[in-house]
Order: structure tokens, then sequence, then C-alpha cells
């Protein structure tokens, strides 16, 4: 949907952004609708995408206590990759370019498809992507889902040390900024699915363990906390 006021030039910028991510993953864009709407001030995109299944059941409802928890590469890239096309000229009074290069990654950083099939293969009993409101909120939905509890260390989630410099220019908290592109899994032995991942190029560790009841706990160097109910995206602070 377009505003009316839009022209056929935004039509094919969204266009061009579309295939740019789409090719990298492999993925063929077989056709659409545009129209021009007055309830929509900014252009908003609707995509369907059809895929197979292997037949693998990985729900919450294989997610039992005693198995590991795994994340895949940095928390805060995709909501990173945001900030700083908002923000480009104020981060770079403070910053070099190749700063704002490490931080954003690239297309591949923000896709989850070699590890969910590298992790589906080897057994994984649940998979959650991590994306908007950050690795609390995927934390949360993923203990919510399987009810259960949760003993995270947050010292073995890995942000880069380039995304926590941009997060503290605008005080933003990068666990609960959009991390589209991590991947949550359970596994009985989260060592062997580690190993499996960095055979294969994609940063991986296990964070912590599925736990019995209800208790969500964060631990850090300083304090141990509760994981509360997920927060507001930071991300919408610049919008």
């Amino acid at each position: 949907l377009l505003p009316l006021s839009a022209e056929e030039a935004k039509l094919r910028e969204i266009m061009e952004t579309l295939q740019k991510q789409c090719e990298p993953l492999g993925i063929q864009i077989s056709g659409g609708h545009t129209q021009g709407s007055a309830a929509v001030l900014e252009p908003v995109v609707t995509v369907t995408v059809i895929g197979l299944c292997d037949g693998k059941n990985l729900s919450a409802k294989n997610i039992h206590p005693g198995q590991d928890v795994i994340l895949t590469k940095w928390i805060g890239i995709s909501g990173i990759r945001q900030i700083i096309a908002k923000n480009r000229p104020e981060i770079l009074r403070f910053y070099r370019e190749d700063v704002i290069e490490k931080a954003q990654g690239n297309a591949q950083d923000m896709s989850v498809g070699e590890e969910a099939f590298l992790a589906a293969q080897a057994g994984v009993t649940g998979m959650h992507d991590v994306s908007e409101g950050g690795i609390f909120a995927a934390l949360w939905d993923m203990a919510e889902y399987s009810g259960t509890g949760l003993d995270i260390d947050l010292r073995h989630i890995s942000v880069k040390q380039e995304i926590i410099e941009i997060c503290e220019l605008f005080n933003i908290n990068p666990y609960i900024l959009d991390s589209m592109g991590c991947l949550l899994m359970t596994c009985e032995n989260g060592c062997d699915i580690v190993n499996i991942m960095k055979q294969n190029g994609i940063e991986a560790a296990v964070i912590g363990k599925i736990t019995d009841g209800n208790n969500r706990i964060i631990h850090n160097t300083e304090e141990d906390r509760y994981l509360g109910l997920p927060e507001q995206d930071e991300i919408y602070r610049f919008i």
C-alpha cells in the first residue's frame, strides 16, 4: 500500500530493496499487487513466503527442563541497522565509518535459514527466532510457550562491541533491541550444536538452561534478576 502522493520511483525503490533482500537467500519474488490508499502515510509492505517442511516437529512442547539454550550470531544487528539509517550523520560525529560497517553487518547476518537447517538436521528440540523486543522478549516467549523456566547467563549472549558503543550513544538497551538474524535453540547437548555451527562459520554459544517451574533468571556479573514481561522494542524510540 502506498500513499496517494507516492510516485512510481518510490515503488521501484521498494522492489529493488526487496530483491536485494531475497537474492542472498535464494528466494524468488513471484508476483505482487500495489495500490494507493488515503489510509496510509508511509508505504506498507505485506509479504507472504511459501516454503517446504521436512516434517520435523520442533514445537515448544518438545522443550523440557535440563536442556541447553543456544543462541546464534550477535544480538541487535537488525535494530542497529535501522538506527544507523536514521542517525548516520550524528553517529559519524563520534565514530568512524568502519565502526558503523562492523556494527550493521550484512544482509546474511539477518537470516537464520542456514543455522535453522543445520540445527534441524542435528536434532534440536525447539527453535525460536529473535526479532522485535530483542533477546529478552524472545527468551520470555520461548519459556512462556513451553511452560518452563530459564537460567540464563547474560555474559554468554554475544553482542558486537560496535553495537554496544552506538547503543550507549543513544542510551539504548541492546537486550531489548530488534535482533532479527539470531536464533534460539534447545537441545540435550548444546556443545554439539555449537560445534556444528562453528564448523559452518556461524557464531553460536550455550547461554543457559531450561529449568523446571516458572522462574526465569538472568545472571550478570553484578547481580541476578528475574526476566520480566517483554518491553517495547527500543527501535520505536526512533520512529
